[in-house]
């Protein structure tokens, strides 16, 4: 069966946030995006206690458990994971790392003891934890209150005015879910200070008369013994230099109604606030991806890092089944703009609604958005954003899913700050011209176009490929770019999709065009193996990433970090040219022409004597083999990689390499450009490698458009 070509073109004056639609188009052409989805878990409402592990009571280290799974649940949810975190043997905090989908506000999931550090025995007791889901309120208010240089309360609420109160004195707060609650100036209160959810029938940490103030002996201010992750996104930010000028903002979503309170060390009080539940028509469940949508993406502001993510069905009913895969589009250290691809096993999407027309500052985002522009961040057509871009990342078990913690470096956002558009150092983030697609600042003058290559024989093989189509050349580098595919095939009896997921990612590059060096030409199939990881050869990797397997590695540490590339190359060279490689490693395709400019087929001499047998000297007479052992195949059936085995994957037969050798120097071979092998079998070229020094030679990589 042929391959279908289609191009997605993008007109002269294309931007950065345009080749995130590009590949969004593109992926709903060939079928990638899976259906919309909600009901993925927001956050915690709630959760009870979790008893005291009486083995790790004594000791003041913390233990952390990141991809606990419930064991049972209300509703109809699936997917969704939990990170606890234990200090002293007690826990302290419960998140939500994988937000699954399908469930609903209020379902209640229940954590095994067992799975985070109980034993039976050990006091450690099981948890049921109350979520609600990703969603918000229309129509919210905001209300501001603070103290003032007297030290005295006062603002508004839902109420309407709170009167001035003194310090020592405890405020009732009244707000309703989609509200936006801004508490500032308040004396005592730093940047890990947060409101929190606290029920005294279930937890004693703060004892029992919550109207005294009573508060255990080691909660200073922080999160400490209580449940900050329950409510709220963010800890306190600091407005000015002065100490005191700290600030929170809130903003309940759906689901979060109840109780909550806040208190800091420069407070005698506790302060009440109460959230109302929104009204049934102001409260939107959100949804995620569409059949012609990315699951997720940011494209809204031109001169930033703009990023997609893509979530794809790799085999149905699996645990892990699902890939998510997120592009990002930036310029590198040296002014090259390149795409940025990265893999996992679960993705959090953005946690709240943004206004379309927010403005990032000039200044970079930090976790937890410390640092930020008072005025700009409380204007009114400002909302907030640290913990929306915060939240934008790959989740699972670090060392597994990710290389890191699932709160650590790795996550998504807008800035252009080297720290902070992670995705960069993800799965592939090299090479000078592997990864680099038509640099922006040099060649928007030109359009660009985004072609995708479906095969016939198995559509989830899809070859991707940039090309500015007029933009002058003499070299098929010259305008074709960045050539890419994602695996994406069912588990073939080496491992399974319910321990595994797929996070493999192949660039195809022609090494060479126009060299005058003849050993030079080649294509390179690159492919990382391990999902996410940081830098060129970071040592941690996605390791539950099922190729990752193929990789060697031995434990350096109790984290057991891998050694070695997180990729492997197969080099295709070619067999037209008279030299190889210099190191002979690479494959080459079986090729022969009894052409005298090879030197493949000559040879046979015969001596040839003068005519009066008088040994004058020897003559000699090359001879060529005949033209019947002259062979130039398509070759098909291509691995994956190889320098793997066994083997997983093996190109589709509509795919395939093939040597050539034209007596036309200087020859401008195009990616578009077609190979008639028969008058039946034609194929097109994606990319190549070719030199053009006396005779144009080299290797292609090919797609077959007719048969």
């Amino acid at each position: 069966m042929a391959v279908t070509v289609n191009t997605h073109s993008k007109p002269i004056g294309w931007s950065r946030s345009d080749v995130i639609d590009q590949l969004e188009e593109a992926h709903t052409t060939v079928g990638a995006h899976m259906g919309p989805v909600t009901g993925l878990v927001g956050g915690v409402k709630s959760w009870t206690y979790g008893g005291v592990n009486t083995q790790r009571s004594s000791y003041s280290e913390w233990d952390y458990y990141y991809d606990v799974e419930p064991t049972s649940w209300t509703g109809s949810g699936t997917g969704a994971t939990f990170e606890i975190g234990v200090y002293q043997g007690t826990v302290r905090y419960v998140k939500v790392n994988r937000q699954g989908y399908g469930y609903a506000s209020g379902d209640i999931l229940t954590l095994n003891d067992l799975d985070f550090g109980g034993n039976g025995s050990n006091g450690v007791q099981d948890i049921n934890v109350t979520i609600y889901v990703e969603g918000y309120a229309t129509g919210g208010t905001t209300y501001e209150l603070g103290y003032d240089t007297n030290q005295d309360l006062s603002g508004t609420d839902a109420n309407g005015v709170i009167n001035a109160t003194n310090i020592s004195v405890a405020a009732n707060i009244t707000i309703a879910e989609g509200d936006t609650l801004i508490l500032k100036g308040m004396n005592g209160i730093s940047s890990n200070t947060y409101i929190f959810w606290y029920d005294p029938s279930t937890d004693t940490s703060l004892g029992n008369s919550i109207d005294t103030g009573a508060l255990s002996s080691d909660w200073s201010g922080t999160y400490w013994n209580v449940k900050p992750e329950n409510v709220v996104n963010q800890g306190a930010r600091q407005w000015s230099s002065q100490n005191d000028n700290w600030y929170l903002k809130w903003k309940p979503a759906p689901g979060q109604a109840g109780t909550y309170y806040i208190r800091s060390t420069g407070l005698g009080c506790i302060h009440t606030i109460t959230v109302v539940a929104a009204s049934t028509s102001n409260s939107v469940v959100k949804t995620y991806g569409a059949t012609n949508a990315f699951f997720d993406k940011q494209n809204r502001q031109s001169g930033l890092s703009p990023w997609g993510v893509c979530r794809r069905e790799v085999e149905a009913n699996k645990k892990y089944g699902i890939t998510y895969q997120a592009y990002q589009f930036e310029d590198d250290t040296n002014g090259r703009t390149e795409l940025s691809i990265a893999t996992g096993s679960s993705y959090r999407p953005k946690t709240s609604t943004l206004p379309s027309n927010y403005t990032i500052l000039s200044n970079s985002r930090t976790a937890h958005g410390r640092g930020y522009d008072y005025a700009n961040d409380l204007a009114v057509t400002n909302d907030d954003l640290a913990y929306d871009m915060y939240d934008r990342r790959f989740k699972g078990t670090p060392g597994w899913d990710i290389p890191y913690g699932p709160n650590g470096d790795i996550c998504l956002n807008d800035s252009t700050s080297t720290n902070s558009p992670v995705i960069s150092y993800g799965s592939m983030r090299y090479d000078d011209h592997a990864m680099r697609i038509a640099d922006y600042n040099a060649y928007n003058s030109y359009s660009l176009d985004l072609i995708t290559y479906q095969s016939g024989i198995d559509p989830n093989f899809v070859v991707f490929s940039f090309k500015q189509p007029n933009l002058s050349s003499t070299q098929l580098r010259d305008n074709s770019f960045m050539t890419w595919f994602i695996h994406d095939y069912t588990s073939p009896g080496l491992f399974d999709y319910n321990d595994l997921f797929l996070g493999g990612v192949t660039l195809i590059a022609g090494q060479s065009d126009g060299t005058t060096d003849l050993d030079y030409p080649y294509i390179r199939f690159r492919s990382f193996m391990a999902g996410q990881h940081v830098g060129y050869n970071d040592s941690n990797l996605s390791k539950r990433s099922a190729e990752c397997g193929f990789i060697p590695y031995k434990s350096l540490s109790l984290n057991g970090d891998a050694e070695g590339s997180p990729y492997f190359d197969t080099l295709y060279g070619t067999s037209s040219l008279t030299t190889k490689q210099g190191n002979n490693d690479y494959v080459s395709l079986y090729y022969r022409t009894n052409l005298s400019h090879t030197n493949r087929g000559i040879g046979g001499d015969n001596t040839i004597k003068s005519t009066s047998n008088t040994n004058v000297g020897t003559a000699y007479a090359a001879q060529q083999l005949p033209n019947s052992t002259n062979f130039n195949a398509v070759i098909k059936g291509l691995p994956l990689q190889v320098k793997i085995a066994p083997v997983p994957y093996y190109l589709p037969n509509d795919f395939a390499m093939i040597d050539f050798d034209v007596s036309t120097p200087q020859a401008n071979i195009q990616q578009g450009d077609t190979i008639t092998v028969s008058g039946t079998e034609v194929y097109t070229i994606i990319t190549g490698s070719y030199n053009q020094t006396g005779r144009t030679r080299g290797i292609l990589f090919l797609s077959l458009i007719h048969i």
